[in-house]
């Protein structure tokens, strides 16, 4: 019987760790998703300004 309750004990530390890993590697990968995803928007803005910087230029000569 303690045997038994140490088994499904150990089964559950198991399980908790791994559920433990899963949730980290899921705050990580979404931390690098968004981080990823702000800066692709930071490079698209300002390659927009850039863009109107030198439409404007161009238009003042």
């Amino acid at each position: 019987m303690k045997q038994s309750l140490g088994y499904i004990a150990n089964g559950f530390k198991k399980i908790i760790e791994a559920f433990s890993f899963l949730l980290v590697v899921c705050l990580i990968g979404e931390l690098i998703l968004f981080m990823t995803v702000e800066n692709v928007k930071f490079v698209v803005n300002s390659f927009f300004r850039l863009r109107r910087r030198i439409t404007a230029t161009s238009y003042l000569k």
